[in-house]
């Protein structure tokens, strides 16, 4: 290590509350959806349980964390000692670890959702098969993982990974707009059928009117927020 690292090692802030309860709730959400997809793949439902992922959670996490950084510390540059990368990081606001952090929750969820219950999203005016709904759920949830944790690495190709997976949903939804009612409907009868409760029908009612305009909005919210952030990442002007 050069003396100028040691002098900004020595100077390098420390992390937070709020940034270490963070790298907390990001390693979590990886460990859940790993967990989740290898107990379904070995057919364990009880290691899909909440409560026995969180205790495994924090056993694993504490182990790993005596020796090595985690992946939630990575991401949100967190040294073993406690201190955080500053430089890395300068050009970050609450704003951009939101993203990051709502992209990471996305994907975890899109990613894991097909083993509660069978799927029957339209993707571009179809329907893909079961096999095909998994498929595209795995693919679509890896992808705003990687987008979300480049984000918050406040890495320029995580704002485009970002953009472009937003774009790409949008023309989805709009394309396959004919088909949200019946979507709706599907989705909260299994949702409601998997949880053992019954069937809401002014809810469904409800959501068939609101969802789709909704859906549009919050992706044009979306790309507008992504965008106005750009500015922070590598190549953006200041």
């Amino acid at each position: 290590m050069t003396i100028a690292n040691q002098a900004w090692a020595a100077d390098a802030p420390t992390a937070t509350w709020k940034r270490v309860a963070l790298a907390w709730y990001l390693d979590f959400l990886l460990y859940s959806t790993f967990a989740t997809l290898v107990s379904y793949s070995v057919g364990w439902a009880f290691g899909m349980k909440l409560g026995v992922q969180l205790a495994g959670f924090a056993l694993i996490r504490v182990a790993f964390a005596r020796f090595a950084e985690t992946p939630g510390m990575m991401l949100l540059g967190i040294r073993r000692d406690g201190t955080r990368d500053g430089l890395a990081y300068q050009h970050e606001s609450w704003l951009t670890m939101l993203i990051g952090t709502l992209f990471v929750l996305d994907g975890a969820k899109r990613a894991v959702r097909w083993t509660e219950y069978a799927r029957a999203l339209p993707a571009f005016g179809m329907f893909p098969d079961e096999t095909g709904q998994v498929i595209l759920s795995l693919v679509w949830g890896s992808g705003l993982i990687a987008a979300g944790c480049l984000i918050l690495r406040m890495r320029a190709s995580g704002l485009l990974l970002g953009l472009a997976l937003t774009a790409i949903s949008l023309a989805s939804v709009i394309s396959s707009l004919l088909y949200w009612d019946e979507v709706v409907a599907f989705e909260l009868i299994r949702r409601r059928d998997a949880q053992g409760l019954p069937v809401d029908w002014e809810q469904i009612a409800f959501m068939q009117q609101i969802l789709p305009p909704l859906l549009v909005a919050g992706h044009c919210v979306l790309l507008a927020v992504l965008a106005s952030v750009g500015r922070r990442f590598p190549g953006g002007k200041q």
